[in-house]
């Protein structure tokens, strides 16, 4: 019993340490984002002496960054839909179809995850810069879509755990393979999808380097750009850049505590399997 007591609360020392280490930067850029300026740079940690919510107005309006805003959102979800519609798709094909060559499809398709984006950056640029979609947002789509190996890892993984009987018995009553992944393996796949939804969701919302190649023109800024904007050559202006981030960080947020028990089901369902 006393063992059981000081296990207990070794763990919920080492939790409340975790969740001090997380919430603390996200408390200290909330409560940064009420402040001005002055109140920033002469005490950066103390709570404001009052809420200056027009912060928030003025980074949206004057900063641009609802613009910039947007972008995000329009380029995110389409690309996040491009994502989930092929890996789908491929993983499907890999994990539940017998053709010629499907193992080394897959390892193939999964050494996209040995890469790192910095190598193909240069490469990326050039056929951007031949299609000449440098300044459009069809570049970031585009090179996004391309990055599904995480997701068909996820997805074919899933896929591998289904039992042949149901297949076998949509087969019996006249259903094609196309039927099979609609009507069947597609229902049974929502919790790794919510996965994959919310692991491209953070990484798509946060991405950087990219966009800092691609996009020039700041009207198609994405909110990781236009958080630059922010910091002039001779001053910052922290009140509307915690504001700022303070925004950015909402959808991600949100959409994790919406779909969080999706994400940690279809984590444990999409044990890997090869």
């Amino acid at each position: 019993m006393r063992l059981s007591l000081l296990n207990r609360s070794i763990i919920y020392v080492v939790l409340i340490f975790v969740f001090i280490l997380v919430a603390y930067p996200i408390a200290w850029m909330v409560i940064s984002a009420l402040k001005t300026n002055a109140e920033i740079l002469a005490y950066p940690l103390s709570l404001p002496s009052r809420l200056n919510f027009g912060n928030f107005s003025a980074a949206w309006i004057e900063g641009k960054f609802g613009a910039y805003f947007f972008n995000s959102v329009f380029i995110t979800l389409t690309s996040l839909t491009g994502i989930i519609f092929f890996s789908l798709l491929a993983s499907y094909a890999l994990a539940r179809l017998d053709f010629p060559g499907r193992r080394i499809f897959t390892y193939l398709w999964l050494l996209g995850l040995m890469i790192p984006p910095h190598v193909v950056l240069i490469p990326s640029f050039k056929i951007m810069v031949f299609l000449n979609l440098i300044d459009n947002p069809l570049s970031l789509i585009f090179t996004y879509v391309g990055s599904t190996s995480m997701a068909v890892l996820i997805m074919r993984a899933f896929f591998a755990t289904l039992p042949r009987d149901l297949e076998d018995a949509a087969r019996i009553d006249g259903c094609s393979e196309l039927g099979i992944f609609w009507k069947i393996a597609l229902p049974l796949a929502k919790p790794a999808i919510g996965v994959i939804a919310i692991f491209y969701f953070v990484f798509l919302w946060n991405e950087f380097l990219f966009p800092l190649i691609y996009l020039r023109d700041e009207r198609f800024f994405t909110v990781t750009l236009g958080l630059m904007n922010f910091r002039g050559q001779y001053r910052i202006d922290y009140a509307l850049m915690f504001a700022a981030l303070t925004i950015a960080a909402v959808p991600p947020i949100i959409g994790y505590l919406i779909f969080q028990k999706n994400f940690i089901k279809g984590l444990t369902a999409g044990a890997l399997k090869f």
